[in-house]
């Protein structure tokens, strides 16, 4: 088969979309010719291959700062839909990773060139975030969201959670699960976190953007009543409100509004007592995976796909916007050691059971596997 995988942004960039374009792609490419069409973001090239995926940037404007409820980085291309046409002529697939980047015209010209439409939801329809991005997020849906939704061939989504509350029921016969994955040798329990562990001492860890959804507040909050540190790596646009925040606390609560590593992230992940994910919305959660692959018990609030990634024998859930039951469960794991090593073990488990990149290509490939019928 021939695919084109269609994402605003692509390595280096690397979010959680993005890594799972990335590993998907390359595992595809070992069977299937595989194109990326994205932004060009500076210093990249305009056309490349990567791992066995052919790789073409648009010229683009990249929007640092963007207007909320939009993330930055934000990348703004003029003549996105004439190369979407062209890759839908050459293309058996036309695979979308993004529904608010792009318009009902670029869904158009893939219907026209009669290549096959997909499309996965790696963003549930917003609700419960703020205000202003549950009203915009679901008037697009509305409007744009939907139509494109109706116009794909097959649509996935992150989780389960992620179809229900976006895809109308009428579309649900189209649609299929499939979860993200953990690179399970990068994230091996074998790695040293004792390096972490020194420098922070005895801590709970969290990887976040820095904005409103992630909750990061009630977790900060809730370190006045854990006896043990806090480390949060992360940028975005809270990054003073939640260090204010943190140094008021009084705890030792470490804010690393920095890009991390690879490496070191792991080692973070796997010095620390246990994950903590408080989010107010949160379609799937690398991050918990990721955490479980190292052995680590998890917290994670009962929203989104969260609850389909941890069980009573991999973590601990909790209500949203509960400061004090977050601290309950982290003193929880600190009172019973053995119950939280238990815990970590399972969970690496589940993620080698589950939640591997293979896993994920795996279901590509059934996903994709209809249209040869």
């Amino acid at each position: 088969m021939k695919i084109c995988m269609v994402n605003p942004l692509f390595v280096p960039y690397l979010g959680g979309t993005e890594k799972h374009v990335y590993e998907v792609s390359k595992r595809l490419a070992e069977k299937h010719d595989v194109t990326v069409l994205t932004a060009r973001m500076p210093g990249t090239k305009k056309e490349e291959v990567i791992d066995g995926i052919k790789i073409i940037r648009n010229p683009a404007i990249i929007i640092k700062k963007a207007p909320h409820p939009l993330p930055p980085p934000f990348p703004i291309t003029v003549d996105t839909f004439l190369q979407i046409r062209s890759q839908a002529q050459k293309n058996d697939i036309v695979h979308f990773h993004n529904r608010f980047t792009y318009s009902l015209i670029d869904f158009g010209v893939v219907k026209k060139a009669k290549s096959k439409l997909c499309m996965t939801l790696h963003n549930s329809k917003p609700q419960g975030i703020d205000q202003w991005t549950d009203l915009v997020g679901g008037t697009y849906d509305k409007f744009i969201g939907n139509p494109m939704m109706k116009m794909a061939d097959k649509i996935a989504g992150v989780s389960m959670d992620t179809l229900k509350e976006t895809v109308p029921k009428s579309m649900w016969e189209k649609t299929q699960v499939i979860y993200n994955g953990v690179n399970l040798e990068q994230y091996d329990p074998s790695i040293d976190g004792t390096p972490m562990e020194k420098k922070y001492g005895k801590y709970f860890f969290c990887v976040a953007r820095l904005i409103e959804q992630k909750g990061l507040s009630y977790l900060i909050n809730a370190m006045k009543d854990v006896d043990a540190n806090l480390v949060i790596v992360g940028k975005g646009p809270l990054e003073k409100k939640l260090k204010t925040q943190a140094k008021k606390q009084g705890k030792k609560i470490t804010l690393l509004a920095e890009r991390i590593p690879e490496h070191e992230l792991a080692q973070l992940y796997k010095g620390s007592y246990g994950y903590v994910i408080p989010s107010l919305y949160e379609p799937f959660g690398m991050v918990v995976c990721e955490a479980m692959a190292l052995e680590r018990p998890v917290i994670g609030t009962n929203i989104g796909g969260i609850p389909e990634i941890i069980t009573k024998d991999t973590g601990l859930l909790v209500k949203l916007r509960d400061s004090k039951a977050l601290a309950e469960k982290m003193t929880y794991l600190l009172d019973n050691p053995q119950e939280a090593e238990k815990m970590g073990k399972a969970g690496r488990k589940r993620v080698e059971n589950n939640f591997t990149w293979d896993h994920t290509t795996q279901a590509y490939e059934k996903f994709y596997k209809e249209f040869q019928k």
